[in-house]
C-alpha cells in the first residue's frame, strides 16, 4: 500500500482507521518500555481491533508494560488481556485477571452469559466531583506528577537528520503545484516591479527610484521566504510536537533538515527574481555587481515563529531600514534601532554595491 497520508489543509488521504493504525505505529517506533494506549481500537473494525490488541499482547509478552483503556471489547479481544480494571462512576469496581472477573461477578449473582451479544451501551459518565476526587487520590498514592526518567532519543542525531531530510524531500517533490506557484510568484512579482521601475538611469532624478527598487529587493526576499517558512512550520507544528514529545527526534535535526531541503528552492526563486528585475530596472550592469547584489539579497531574510508576530516585529525593521528615514534626521533616542534592523544592513550593502563604481 502506497497512499499519501493527507491532512486537514491538503487532501483527504488515508482513512480514519488507517490514521489510527499509523498513530499507533509511530508510538512504538522508539520501542518504549511503558506504553499508555487510550482507546486504541476506536474507529477500527472488529478484525483490525483484534489484530492491534494481539500486537499489544505480543509486546507485553516481551517484557513491556502496556496500560490500555478500551470500550466494548469482543470476547476474543477481552480474553487477550492479562489483568483488567473495571471503573464505575470514577471508582474501581474490580481489578484482577479475566478468570477472576468471571468468578467475582458470578459470586455477586451476575452470571456471565455463554453467548454474549455485543449490543451498544451508554458510556459510563464520570461526574466532575468524582473525577477530581479520583485525580487527587491518584496523586496522593503515586508519583504520577513526577517526570519519568529521560531516556533520550533512540536514534543518533545524524540518523534523525537524514531521515527527516528524506521525509522533507518526499513532501517537497510530491507537491509539484506548490513549487510551480513559488517560481511563478517570483517571476510575476519581478516582472511587475521591473515594469514599474523600468530602465532607470544613474542620474540625479532617478537615484531615489533606484534606491527604492533596491529596498524592494531586500523586502521581497524577506517577505516571500519568511511567509512560506511560517506556512510550513505552522502546518507541520501538530505533527512535530507529537513526534517530539514521543522522542522520535529532536528540535535541532528537525529545523536543520527542513531548512536545508528548502534552501535550493529559496536559492532558485531568488535567482529568478534578481535576474529579471536587475536588468529591467537598470542596476549597475557589471557581472560582479549583479552577483554581489544577489548574495546580499539572499542572506538578508528571516524566519518568524508565527504570522501574528510578523508585522509588529518587521515593521520597525522596515522603517529604520534606511529608505524611509535618514539616519541624520532620526531622534537621538531612536537612532540606535537602525543597528538592530537586518534590512538596514542589507539595504546599505546594496546601495553601496550599486553606486560605488558610478561617477556623477
Amino acid at each position: 500500500m502506497n497512499t499519501r497520508i493527507g491532512g486537514k489543509f491538503t487532501f483527504k488521504g488515508i482513512s480514519g482507521g488507517e490514521k489510527k493504525r499509523l498513530a499507533f505505529a509511530s508510538e512504538v517506533l522508539t520501542n518504549p518500555s511503558v506504553l499508555f494506549c487510550d482507546e486504541p481500537t476506536s474507529g477500527l473494525d472488529s478484525f483490525m481491533a483484534q489484530n492491534l490488541i494481539e500486537c499489544l499482547k505480543t509486546m507485553a509478552s516481551e517484557g513491556r508494560t502496556i496500560i490500555c483503556t478500551i470500550h466494548q471489547p469482543s470476547s476474543q479481544v477481552f480474553a487477550l488481556f492479562d489483568n483488567i480494571l473495571f471503573m464505575a462512576d470514577g471508582r474501581v469496581a474490580f481489578m484482577g485477571t479475566t478468570r477472576e472477573a468471571k468468578e467475582f461477578f458470578s459470586s455477586l449473582g451476575y452470571k456471565i452469559c455463554d453467548n454474549y451479544l455485543d449490543f451498544s451501551h451508554s458510556p459510563i459518565m464520570i461526574t466532575n466531583g468524582t473525577e477530581n476526587k479520583s485525580e487527587d487520590t491518584f496523586d496522593e498514592q503515586t508519583d504520577g506528577n513526577e517526570d519519568i526518567v529521560d531516556r533520550g532519543h533512540r536514534a543518533g542525531v545524524w540518523r534523525q537528520m537524514f531521515t527527516l531530510f528524506w521525509r522533507s524531500y518526499l513532501i517537497l517533490i510530491r507537491n509539484p503545484l506548490l513549487l510551480k506557484v513559488r517560481f511563478m510568484r517570483s517571476l510575476v512579482l519581478a516582472l511587475f516591479l521591473g515594469a514599474i521601475y523600468y530602465k532607470q538611469f544613474p542620474i540625479s532624478s532617478d537615484v531615489e527610484n533606484i534606491n527604492a527598487a533596491l529596498f524592494l529587493v531586500i523586502q521581497n526576499t524577506m517577505f516571500m521566504n519568511t511567509l512560506f517558512c511560517i506556512q510550513i512550520f505552522c502546518m507541520e507544528a501538530p505533527i512535530f510536537l507529537r513526534e517530539y514529545k514521543n522522542r522520535l527526534y529532536g528540535v535541532f535535526p528537525y529545523f536543520v533538515s527542513t531548512a536545508f531541503i528548502q534552501l535550493p528552492v529559496i536559492t532558485l526563486t531568488g535567482i529568478i527574481f534578481i535576474a529579471v528585475i536587475y536588468y529591467m530596472v537598470g542596476f549597475n550592469p557589471e557581472p560582479h555587481v549583479f552577483f554581489t547584489c544577489y548574495f546580499i539579497s539572499a542572506i538578508n531574510k528571516t524566519m518568524m515563529g508565527a504570522l501574528a508576530m510578523f508585522t509588529p516585529m518587521v515593521m520597525p525593521m522596515m522603517l529604520f531600514g534606511g529608505l524611509f528615514l535618514n539616519s541624520g534626521n532620526m531622534p537621538g533616542w531612536l537612532s540606535w534601532i537602525q543597528y538592530l534592523s537586518f534590512i538596514h544592513y542589507g539595504y546599505e550593502s546594496l546601495v553601496v554595491n550599486q553606486w560605488k563604481d558610478i561617477d556623477y
